[in-house]
């Protein structure tokens, strides 16, 4: 085997000098045409992993983790107008002062809401109560982040949309997988709970969608302006009490924290003080 002769009739010293010749050749091309040395070579998006999304068979790579949470953004119907709205946005010193230690406690337990969700811990649900501009709805957006953050997933709705959407999956669209989403995501966020028209439809569907979460143990995070008795009358008692019996319930006070944030903004950030 070792006298044989690759069909070129050269050695190993001819086909390296054929080779070293080549690439001179090349070199010599790409300097009249002025082509970059690298252009032949690959160029990849992620040097880390050569665009394979794995470092190891069990390891992902950052990339691959990137682009799943991406995804997970675009899945969760997080409005454009809250993806700002993180922990580090929350503006505690704008409540009056006797709520802020009472509002640094409520941003605690929702950190600590989230760590658990984030890290796929059992969880029970999170119930915001309050008027308008209380920070409800931040205080969800910051929660959605911190879990889409660990590649967790989050579907973040109204109540309407959601029986939309359970409408269209389960009557136009036939589509049991998407339906199924709903049910399993890793965190269901429903804000604005009572801002709809309540039908035996949506009594029917929420009491099936909340008992289907707390059944499999899969956490939901809820804001509604609705009083315990007002809940009871407007989905039965029966939703009230699935829903508040496994929850933490945060009830918010204050002022309109919308208001105050717009008369900070107007006075500068010098002169930025809650007031009644």
């Amino acid at each position: 085997m070792a006298g044989l002769r690759p069909r070129s009739g050269l050695g190993r010293d001819g086909l390296d000098g054929w080779a070293a010749r080549l690439e001179a050749e090349w070199q010599a091309i790409f300097t009249q045409r002025q082509i970059p040395p690298d252009y032949l070579e690959i160029w990849w998006h992620c040097s880390s992993c050569r665009d394979s999304g794995w470092l190891r068979p069990d390891e992902k790579c950052s990339c691959l983790v990137q682009q799943e949470i991406d995804y997970l953004y675009h899945q969760s119907e997080l409005p454009p107008e809250l993806r700002e709205q993180t922990f580090d946005t929350f503006r505690v010193d704008l409540y009056p002062p006797e709520f802020r230690s009472f509002m640094e406690q409520v941003v605690a337990e929702c950190k600590a809401f989230a760590a658990r969700v984030a890290s796929g811990q059992a969880t029970e649900n999170l119930v915001f109560r309050g008027g308008v501009g209380l920070g409800k709805t931040h205080l969800s957006s910051a929660i959605a982040h911190t879990v889409l953050r660990s590649a967790r997933s989050v579907i973040y709705l109204t109540l309407p949309e959601l029986l939309d959407r359970i409408r269209h999956y389960k009557f136009e669209a036939a589509d049991p997988e998407a339906l199924s989403l709903l049910r399993e995501v890793d965190l269901l966020i429903l804000d604005d709970l009572g801002g709809e028209k309540v039908s035996e439809f949506s009594v029917q569907e929420l009491f099936v969608l909340i008992n289907y979460r707390i059944a499999h143990r899969l956490p939901m995070l809820v804001s509604t302006n609705l009083s315990w008795t007002d809940l009871e009358g407007a989905y039965t008692a029966r939703i009230a009490s699935r829903l508040m019996g496994s929850s933490l319930v945060l009830k918010l006070d204050g002022d309109d924290i919308r208001l105050l944030l717009k008369r900070a903004r107007s006075q500068g950030p010098m002169e930025a003080r809650p007031s009644r």
